[in-house]
């Protein structure tokens, strides 16, 4: 049996209502070349995962400190020293005030399929489906093909927002599903595209 893609993602919102038709749960993925001003989702732009530091729920207890084997961590405005940090999340572990968070998780497409269908009676109760958005979703492109093809066979339906970095990813992902109501639209000016393929039911 072949080996199934994994990616890296660092949301699963559910319950999602702007990410197109219906109610939808968005599988936010990591990782992206642009920097656009306008960025909504920041940590989504490296492609590994990352640590959070949230500076109101730190009682400088330093756990943190002591659990980092790569000195990643410092005391005070700087707390974390990305170039040092492999993401291990020792540090996370060990703050018990939940200071410090591991944004980026690695996921199968039968992982992300179990927690995608429980809001099965949703999607279907309301036209609403599953939303693939970022970071740049195309970068995991083994990933977000193999989870389109998995969700179609599931008969739930599914939007992709992406760049024009790779526009045979747009036909792609269309193409899986032709015989149903597709669209695809542009939403920027060129240079700063942002692309949209969407599969209804």
């Amino acid at each position: 049996m072949a080996e199934q893609p994994t990616g890296l993602v660092f949301d699963v919102q559910r319950f999602s209502v702007h990410d197109g038709p219906g109610i939808r749960t968005t599988v936010f993925l990591k990782g992206c070349p642009l920097r656009c001003p306008w960025c909504q989702n920041p940590e989504s732009l490296r492609p590994a995962a990352e640590l959070s530091f949230d500076a109101a729920r730190c009682r400088t207890s330093c756990d943190c400190l002591r659990a980092c084997e790569r000195a990643a961590l410092v005391a005070g405005a700087t707390r974390v020293l990305r170039d040092r940090c492999d993401g291990c999340g020792a540090c996370v572990s060990a703050c018990a005030f939940g200071a410090l968070e591991l944004v980026g998780r690695r996921v199968t497409v039968d992982g992300l399929l179990a927690e995608l269908e429980r809001d099965r009676s949703f999607f279907e109760s309301s036209g609403g489906g599953v939303t693939l958005s970022g970071g740049e979703p195309t970068l995991q492109l083994e990933l977000i093909v193999a989870l389109a093809s998995a969700l179609r066979e599931r008969g739930i339906g599914y939007s992709a927002y992406f760049d024009d970095l790779a526009p045979e990813v747009k036909d792609e992902l269309i193409a899986l599903r032709r015989r149903r109501s597709v669209n695809a639209t542009r939403r920027c000016p060129r240079g700063t595209c942002r692309a949209r393929a969407t599969r209804r039911g």
